[in-house]
């Protein structure tokens, strides 16, 4: 089972229309997407491919289980990058 809604290299991210992967991350979902998630989703990916366009590694949307840091914390990440380096 995966864990995440989403994940891609950073290229394949950054190279991928925000449509297809807001229905990767709605078929994904464990629950109903509402018109705010979506939304907030778009806003998301339209700041992180400018952020990460010249960037490489891992990228990963929705992580889903256990949380991070302390259990006491509940701390879900929405976003997590990996790898994230500047090719000269």
């Amino acid at each position: 089972m995966r864990r995440e809604y989403y994940s891609a290299s950073i290229g394949d991210f950054c190279g991928t229309r925000k449509e297809e992967i807001i229905g990767t991350l709605t078929a994904n979902s464990e629950f109903p997407v509402e018109q705010t998630q979506a939304q907030a989703w778009i806003e998301q990916i339209v700041i992180l491919q400018e952020t990460l366009r010249d960037r490489h590694g891992k990228f990963i949307l929705e992580v889903k289980g256990a949380p991070f840091g302390s259990p006491k914390m509940r701390i879900y990440p929405d976003t997590t990058v990996s790898g994230w380096h500047t090719r000269i």
